[in-house]
């Protein structure tokens, strides 16, 4: 494996594939989602359609942020847990 510092400084790390749920609901949520979304597709007009995956995207750029910060916080906190525990105190 790779040293994960040597991927940082090349620019070579990522996470999105690591971080995505391996759980089987989380497959399953991801088809019910499309299911409930072509259903609503064939039941409102194409103005409201579009109107809804606008609201959907804005809502998926929300989670976004809050999931960077949540990314964030953790590694501050990962990282102080370790100079605690490296620490003589």
């Amino acid at each position: 494996m790779e040293s994960i510092l040597k991927k940082l400084y090349y620019d070579t790390l990522s996470l999105d594939d690591i971080n995505r749920p391996t759980d089987p609901k989380y497959s399953k949520l991801i088809e019910e989602a499309i299911e409930v979304g072509n259903k609503l597709k064939e039941k409102v007009s194409i103005e409201d359609y579009k109107i809804m995956i606008n609201l959907f995207d804005i809502h998926n750029d929300i989670g976004g942020y809050e999931a960077a910060e949540a990314f964030v916080n953790g590694f501050k906190y990962g990282s102080l847990i370790m100079l605690e525990i490296l620490s003589d105190k």
